[in-house]
């Protein structure tokens, strides 16, 4: 059986994001996927996870169904794994094929030493990382030694964006851009028109992050606003208390649609920061496949979307995108083929 090593980005009970599509769709096809859950970067994230372990805030447990094929292991237990095997002279694991999203010299040591064919996909521009991601220590060198190893062809590059292909090409032979895709839950969905003057997000929100001011002025405008993910502590001082805005904690995919149905419209209100010319949202692709309008700011849209723009209501600081009926929507199946390099490579 084919198998994958995933050294994920987030852990599996966050909100669903592209590292579950991936793993998901790789264990529909038969892999036998191994995701494992990033390790703490530094004690301050250690701390802020506990913290909001007490106050339920940030998470929630067993949101995420774990699909048959992937096993869902934490670093740590990974790694005593691994020099368990080695105390007793027993062979490491070997997989097919690993993907790495955090650039961190443990995970690349991890890849070279129990996978064949490697790729870095490269997602996450960590120079611009806001500092609660806790960038990891040493990206910059552990990037470097991963582009170095792509010149030699012992590792693979892929980003979802122009701009962070075009950096790391200065170091490595060669970076593909993937573009994110829709998951089959939004796919699959019999959409509604939904309710005038209802909208909403969906996914995790953060002051640093989410432009507050314009979930506010959605309100004022007499939009009802629904906000579905989990919340830092600061943003929810801020909202729980608002009129015509409603929060929802984080949910399964097959319970987003549903709300996500009622709305007339989606907004991806991202502030204006030092990472909005890298950032793709993989939600964008989920948030197009309604056919709904979606307004959106301080993201890096693919050009080849600009065909699909549309206009804003007045009031709103934010630009409109709207996918054109029978238009098609990329699939995780296609983008796990390029990452891999397989039958999708263009």
């Amino acid at each position: 059986m084919r198998s994958i090593l995933m050294l994920s980005g987030v852990r599996w009970n966050f909100t669903w994001q592209r590292h579950h599509s991936l793993a998901a769709e790789a264990a529909s096809r038969g892999f036998r996927v191994t995701y494992v859950e990033p390790a703490p970067r530094s004690l301050a994230q250690c701390a802020r996870y506990v913290r909001s372990r007490l106050r339920r805030t940030d998470t929630v447990d067993q949101i995420n169904a774990v699909p048959k094929g992937v096993t869902v292991v934490p670093y740590h237990k990974l790694v005593f794994i691994l020099l368990g095997r080695c105390a007793h002279f027993r062979r490491l694991p070997k997989y097919d094929h690993a993907i790495v999203y955090i650039p961190t010299f443990s995970n690349l040591t991890m890849s070279l030493l129990l996978s064949s064919r490697r790729t870095y996909d490269c997602v996450v521009d960590w120079r611009s990382a806001p500092a609660d991601w806790y960038p990891p220590r040493l990206s910059r060198f552990s990037e470097y030694l991963i582009c170095r190893l792509n010149k030699s062809g012992r590792y693979r590059l892929t980003t979802d964006n122009a701009e962070s292909a075009q950096r790391l090409e200065l170091t490595a032979s060669a970076c593909t851009v993937v573009l994110p895709a829709a998951d089959e839950e939004f796919l699959r969905y019999n959409w509604g028109a939904g309710e005038e003057l209802r909208s909403g997000y969906f996914g995790s929100i953060r002051q640093s992050e989410i432009d507050l001011d314009q979930i506010f002025r959605l309100a004022s405008m007499g939009f009802k606003v629904d906000l579905i993910g989990p919340i830092d502590q600061s943003a929810r001082e801020l909202l729980e208390n608002a009129a015509d805005i409603s929060i929802y904690s984080a949910a399964r995919l097959s319970e987003v649609v549903k709300l996500v149905d009622q709305w007339s419209a989606i907004v991806l209100p991202y502030r204006q920061t030092a990472r909005s010319q890298t950032l793709v949202p993989a939600k964008l692709w989920n948030a197009l496949a309604t056919e709904k309008p979606v307004y959106w700011s301080n993201i890096a849209v693919p050009d080849d979307m600009n065909a699909w723009r549309c206009s804003v209501p007045s009031g709103i600081n934010m630009n409109g995108l709207r996918i054109p009926k029978r238009a098609s929507i990329p699939t995780w199946s296609h983008r796990l083929d390029r990452i891999l390099g397989g039958n999708g490579e263009e």
